[in-house]
């Protein structure tokens, strides 16, 4: 990552709000939609050039999604544009560089409007089809020729239908291919109210077709249904080929598993949608040779796709699954000796890219829902594997626009009315603390700090609001998807540990910007003192132990005189259950880190690995290709809620931990550990000053031999045995005797 381009992609994110924009909002004069009929408009303008331009710039907001062209070409091969925001509040806009597409005289710019967050209309638990700004798809844009505008979206442009008949975020699409080339009628478009928000500049990556799966399977049901298999779990969309009479129709539905006899299995989703087809997409062909479908206004989670015909006179000539998720660039790179780990590394990166469509979500089929919780814990992953900083602040933003005035926030962004209330709690929101620090740790970025500083202490305000008598909060979510909910740990616990933290992190902030620390540290005081008394070590239930004493020694709540020992009733508890996972989400962030983080990397490595339910061994051994949303393998297979796995392995496997307050890996950690059961690690990661790499691996002569590079411009704390001290830019070789871990 090059620094000066990081921080001018945030000075742009600054300043997207200062923009004037010459354009008006634009849409259909009248567009119907509704359980049947959901089309995709085509907007069009013309305009007229007298000579070629040497820089041709068309800045674009479309929402929902939206695909361009000029004069019948596309500028880039991005899809599912732009990311959603919370509308009211800001929408995204895109720049485009159209130079080369523009030629002398007239030239036309065509936008095919889809529904995407923007005009959800489909009936769900979620009410999403109650959001305040739903409205007719819309866009605004301007044209700029050598930094002028010369062209923008006014009442002078025209729109007409396309063969895009319905599209639905989570319903599918359907495609009348009768309808192409047909002398449609252009109208005149409307100009319109906004969205309502502010428009800024989307700095995230596109959303790509970044692969295609060949099947590896196919199972003929019956004359009419055919069901493919494409080996691996993703957010994606069929792409197919196919022929038969004017008329005919191909249906294609979508599942992640099968049932006994084979067919697909959706019956743990189909409850959450409550209007339209579950992740059906439709194809009317024109009957005119091969034909080509692949849908453009919606995406699915599926492993299977199911292939319903209704004539025998259908043929299918080819079936491929298109893989679309957000295109980041590669940041980080684990390999190692450990069949089981490598599995999960290869399932964490797999869930990763399947919940991040825009933003993230917590499945790609289900919900397709931006859950702040979700997104919290899979922070750390994100940032080792993947450049993903940008999409991040993106998704702090819209986050953010769910505040109510009192402080509140919602558990699912974007929303509507969705989220609040019994749904919303520290747990949760903590994400609006942990990607502002994060995203300081990892790329020592202060201005996401100063831009949403008064959005933080307006939440902690509201977290005083909530104390009931003892100054604890007992509000929201906690330990989900614990293997036994009665066994769940107190959410007073979990909530309150998050509240300490939160107020330990304000702090921190206050200092780094130069603000005043002190109400910040007073209040976390109490509240540290509140837990303590409520919460003493020796009163923790013996079903919710896991996750209580890890969230005490995790957050450093514990006095320190007895931590070690606490770290010795964790481990002891552990091996108890025989390393099985009983715990939930947040325990599976917790109890593996401060089970290594006190010199118990064996039993945190044996909690990865062992096969037994619950585990995530156990979903490596049931061939699983992504993570789970639950231990024994209900509901969701493609959830990405249990990957801090991926980020455990790069900071106690690797041993590399960036240091606070120190500018982005400026200086950092180097504190490798090493399992008996393991030959062999490495690992790499992409910093601002360049590539850090970490790997060891067992010589014959009873020694481990540790690798380390340190890039230009960064300094190593290393804490190795008998090597101890700061190390500079340049490759380090260390060599230890192997000695039996304390773990074992």
């Amino acid at each position: 990552m090059n620094k000066n381009i990081e921080s001018t992609t945030r000075s742009k994110m600054s300043q997207a709000t200062s923009r004037r924009w010459y354009g008006r909002w634009i849409a259909p004069d009248l567009l119907i939609h509704n359980e049947k009929e959901a089309p995709a408009p085509r907007l069009r303008g013309e305009f007229n050039l007298d000579s070629l331009p040497e820089k041709a710039e068309l800045y674009l907001a479309g929402v929902g999604w939206h695909e361009l062209y000029i004069n019948g070409q596309r500028p880039d091969d991005r899809v599912l544009a732009p990311a959603p925001s919370q509308f009211d509040k800001h929408v995204h806009y895109l720049v485009y560089d159209v130079q080369t597409l523009l030629q002398k005289g007239t030239n036309v710019i065509e936008v095919i409007l889809g529904n995407g967050w923007y005009d959800c209309g489909t009936a769900t638990k979620w009410r999403t089809e109650h959001t305040p700004w739903r409205d007719t798809v819309k866009l605004c844009c301007d044209l700029l020729v050598d930094d002028r505008v010369v062209f923008y979206s006014n009442n002078s442009w025209s729109w007409t239908t396309t063969p895009i008949v319905f599209n639905e975020l989570r319903n599918g699409e359907t495609y009348d291919a009768r309808l192409e080339g047909t002398a449609a009628e252009w109208k005149k478009v409307a100009i319109v109210p906004s969205p309502g928000g502010i428009p800024v500049l989307e700095t995230a990556p596109p959303c790509r077709i970044t692969r295609y799966f060949e099947p590896c399977g196919v199972n003929k049901l019956d004359a009419f249904d055919t069901v493919y298999d494409f080996s691996i779990n993703m957010s994606g969309v069929c792409s197919i080929d196919v022929s038969g009479p004017a008329g005919a129709e191909i249906w294609i539905d979508y599942g992640e598993t099968l049932r006994k006899n084979g067919d697909i299995d959706n019956a743990d989703f189909i409850m959450f949608i409550n209007s339209g087809n579950f992740q059906r997409d439709k194809f009317i062909l024109k009957g005119e040779g091969v034909e080509h479908f692949q849908p453009r206004f919606t995406y699915h989670g599926f492993r299977y796709a199911k292939v319903r015909v209704f004539s025998p006179e259908v043929v299918v000539h080819q079936i491929r699954a298109a893989f679309i998720h957000t295109d980041f660039a590669v940041a980080g790179s684990v390999e190692c000796s450990d069949a089981t780990l490598s599995a999960l590394q290869k399932m964490t990166l797999q869930s990763y890219r399947s919940n991040f469509v825009g933003i993230p979500t917590d499945c790609p089929h289900r919900e397709k829902n931006g859950w702040t919780g979700d997104a919290m814990l899979a922070m750390d992953c994100g940032l080792w594997n993947f450049d993903c900083a940008n999409a991040c602040r993106d998704f702090l933003q819209t986050v953010i626009d769910t505040q109510r005035p009192s402080g509140q926030l919602a558990a699912v962004a974007p929303t509507g009315i969705f989220g609040y209330n019994y749904w919303s709690g520290p747990a949760w929101d903590s994400v609006i603390f942990e990607y502002a620090y994060k995203l300081y740790l990892f790329t020592g970025d202060t201005e996401t700090l100063q831009l949403h500083y008064d959005a933080l202490v307006r939440y902690l305000d509201y977290c005083r609001s909530m104390e009931n008598d003892e100054g604890l909060l007992d509000f929201g979510l906690g330990d989900w998807c614990h293997p036994d909910h009665f066994k769940i740990t107190p959410v007073e616990l979990t909530s309150t540990v998050f509240y300490y933290y939160d107020l330990t992190l304000m702090a921190r902030f206050a200092r780094i910007i130069g603000r005043d620390p002190q109400e910040f540290e007073a209040r976390a005081a109490e509240v540290r003192k509140a837990i303590l008394k409520k919460y003493p070590a020796d009163k923790f239930d013996s079903s919710s132990e896991l996750t209580a004493r890890a969230a005490m020694l995790f957050f450093n709540i514990t006095p320190e005189a007895e931590r070690a020992g606490q770290a010795a009733a964790l481990v002891e508890a552990v091996r108890e259950r025989k390393h099985r996972a009983e715990f939930g989400i947040l325990g599976a962030k917790w109890v593996p880190r401060v089970l290594a983080g006190y010199g118990y990397i064996d039993d945190a490595y044996k909690l990865f690995t062992q096969e037994d339910m619950p585990g995530w061994g156990y979903w490596v051994k049931a061939g699983e290709t992504t993570l789970c949303e639950a231990w024994n393998l209900r509901h969701s297979h493609n959830h990405i809620m249990f990957g801090d796995v991926s980020a455990w392995m790069y900071e106690y496997l690797g041993g590399v931990r960036p240091i606070a307050e120190k500018n982005g890996f400026e200086e950092f950690v180097y504190e490798p550990q090493v399992p008996e059961a393991m030959s062999d690690f490495a690992m790499s990661h992409s910093t601002q000053y360049g590539e850090i790499s970490s790997r060891w691996r067992r010589l014959d002569d009873n020694r481990i031999e540790f690798v380390l590079t340190v890039p230009q411009g960064c300094r190593a704390q290393v804490r190795l045995g008998s090597y101890s001290g700061e190390y500079s830019a340049g490759e380090h070789v260390f060599y230890e005797k192997y000695a039996a871990n304390s773990s074992k």
